[in-house]
């Protein structure tokens, strides 16, 4: 039997899991309506039914056989994160 540990994806993914699900009761508190007409909270459910969704996979990915050397950042090229801020 092999036992799961929660790593900091999944703690990471669980937080938002739970962050989309509180976003998508909210929306439907808000009242959904329907494609044609929308209501206030129809962007906010459905964003956050697509949080959820990511999150989900998040959650999945650690639980794959993946060596965590494989996942190892060996450095950082600050140039490049620089380059990408200015």
């Amino acid at each position: 039997m092999k036992r799961i540990r929660i790593t900091t994806d999944a703690g990471s993914g669980l937080f938002w899991l739970v962050s989309a699900l509180l976003v998508c009761y909210g929306a439907s508190q808000l009242g959904l309506g329907s494609a044609t007409d929308p209501g206030s909270g129809f962007i906010f459910f459905w964003s956050g039914l697509t949080l959820a969704l990511l999150a989900l996979v998040l959650i999945a990915s650690p639980t794959a056989d993946t060596n965590a050397a494989d996942r190892q950042v060996i450095g950082t090229d600050w140039r490049k994160v620089l380059l990408v801020l200015a």
